[in-house]
């Protein structure tokens, strides 16, 4: 399974023209991830995402955001580790809640707290993560055999090595550059 997580950053063209390209070619989840809108922006986006993926028939996990979240009946949450660690017990009412953890300790307590997948990253070196190296595979085989909740693997992630990330033990694969930016 494929997640696309959104940048307008690293979008070459118009973003909602994007997305709805990459709803077309076959993703299965998407992230909104534009955490520097202020709340008001998040939320106009996120409507009009919400509209496309009720369109694609595809869930729209909203980031960071949890009103906006609400506001647009998102399909789901992701929130960083720290946010959720204080919000965990506000955001029962979502059907999918996700947690970005950079731990094996982080994964075992998000899942403990409720998580219903967590986000692995960075897998491999990417630019978005410029000078960070990737956590390799076997991150993603340590966190298989520690958690029973789904394992997203984002971080690097292409066309080319998602196989490998999956027969890790991820259960999606996360696509950020790749789908932002280049041929879908």
């Amino acid at each position: 399974m494929i997640c696309c997580i959104t940048s307008r950053r690293l979008c070459r063209e118009d973003f909602i023209s994007r997305i709805e390209k990459v709803l077309q070619s076959g993703v299965d989840y998407l992230i909104m991830r534009e955490k520097d809108l202020p709340a008001r922006e998040a939320l106009n986006l996120a409507g009009k995402l919400r509209t496309l993926c009720e369109y694609y028939h595809k869930p729209l996990i909203v980031n960071s955001f949890v009103d906006v979240a609400r506001a647009v009946h998102a399909d789901g949450i992701h929130l960083p580790y720290a946010q959720f660690l204080e919000q965990h017990e506000d955001i029962r009412d979502f059907g999918l809640k996700g947690v970005s953890i950079h731990t094996l300790e982080e994964a075992v307590e998000a899942e403990r707290l409720g998580a219903d997948y967590v986000l692995a990253g960075n897998i491999f070196e990417t630019a978005c993560k410029e000078g960070l190296p990737g956590r390799g595979l076997s991150f993603v085989r340590e966190l298989a055999g520690a958690v029973c909740i789904p394992i997203w693997a984002v971080g690097g992630i292409t066309g080319e090595n998602a196989a490998q990330v999956m027969d890790a033990g991820a259960s999606v694969v996360c696509m950020m550059s790749s789908l932002m930016s280049g041929e879908l």
